[in-house]
This record gives C-alpha cells, structure tokens and sequence, in this order.
C-alpha cells in the first residue's frame, strides 16, 4: 500500500462529473490515507522526518539575514498528519527571526497544518472547469 506521499489528494470541484477515473483517484487517496493512519498507529514512534516522494532531502531550512526560509518539509506529525512542503509546488515559509537573537540559545521551529484551506497544484484537467487535479492542505 503506498503513503500519501505518492498520492496527493484530487482536487474536488462542484460542477465537475464523478467519473471513474475520479472515483479511482480519491479511492487511492483515501486507501494511502488510512495506511499511513494506521502505520501511526502500529508504530507511534515512526514519525518524524520522513524520505520524500522525489528522494530529495526530507528538510531545506535555510537562514538569510533576519528570517527563516523553510523551502522543504517532508514528514509525518505523531497524530498521523502528513507536512509535505516542497519547493516546486507550496511557497517558502517564512519566519521573521527576533533582533536579539543568540548564537548559544535553543530554538524550536513549529510547522502548524490548517487542513481547512487548501492548495490546488499539478497538471491542469483536460475537462471543465479547468482546475488544477491534486492538493495540499495550507501551511503556516
């Protein structure tokens, strides 16, 4: 069974016919969904940092005066929930670093999933209305 790393969510869109290459498409999705929730569960360790899809490196976090650019995020949250922050398709997050910052301090970067607001992305369907085939959730 592959993750949702290898399947990203279709792009569902109100006046666009449910077909069978749509069905099979959300059905994928939903199968990779559970697979992962359940690999969770069996295994509540293995979360963390995780091999992209495209054998990248799993985080790209860079420094550019006073922010922070998180450009790659590849990773799967202790509840289940998938980070899938890729250059090419979600846009650079990034976060205004404080003036006093010190070199010998410890500093912890959270990335906070909205499900609710989505991203489309991908190839553009060949059927109306054009809408872009896959999303991601928003990220901030």
């Amino acid at each position: 069974m592959n993750s949702i790393t290898q399947h990203a969510a279709p792009n569902v869109v109100a006046g666009v016919n449910f077909n069978v290459e749509r069905f099979e498409e959300l059905f994928a999705w939903m199968s990779a969904l559970s697979a992962d929730s359940v690999q969770a569960l069996l295994l509540p360790n293995a979360y963390g940092l995780v091999t992209a899809f495209d054998g990248k490196t799993a985080l790209e976090l860079k420094k550019e005066s006073d922010k922070l650019l998180l450009n790659r995020c590849s990773a799967i949250t202790s509840s289940g929930g998938i980070i899938g922050i890729f250059e090419s398709v979600t846009p650079t997050l990034t976060l205004e670093l404080p003036l006093d910052l010190k070199r010998s301090q410890i500093y912890t970067v959270t990335v906070e999933i909205d499900p609710r607001n989505r991203r489309a992305f991908g190839i553009t369907s060949t059927d109306l209305p054009e809408r872009k085939l896959s999303t991601l959730p928003e990220y901030h």
